[in-house]
């Protein structure tokens, strides 16, 4: 016997049942378009701070056109992280 039926031999082993799950597979033609159009209606700009550091991350698992995806949400990061830096030059200082 191998080690591993040796360690299992005394373990029960639980019932299965094979399970199939379907999920929708609607297309988006235009990800790109489609992400930022939902980000702009959710205020995600609302959600940030100049100075905050964000991470973004995701699972892949189903979903098409992640690096599209993923490159997308950088790119309004990017973009509000210009907007922030325009808005600070723009800001008068206050006296000392």
């Amino acid at each position: 016997m191998s080690a591993i039926n040796d360690i299992l031999n005394n373990v029960p082993i639980p019932k299965m049942v094979k399970v199939r799950q379907n999920f929708e597979s609607s297309v988006l033609e235009n990800v790109d378009t489609e992400l930022k159009n939902q980000l702009a209606n959710k205020n995600f700009n609302r959600k940030f701070t100049p100075g905050m550091s964000i991470a973004v991350t995701a699972g892949s698992r189903g979903v098409a056109n992640m690096a599209l995806t993923i490159r997308t949400v950088c790119d309004v990061n990017l973009l509000l992280f210009r907007l922030w830096e325009a808005m600070a030059v723009q800001q008068p200082r206050d006296s000392v």
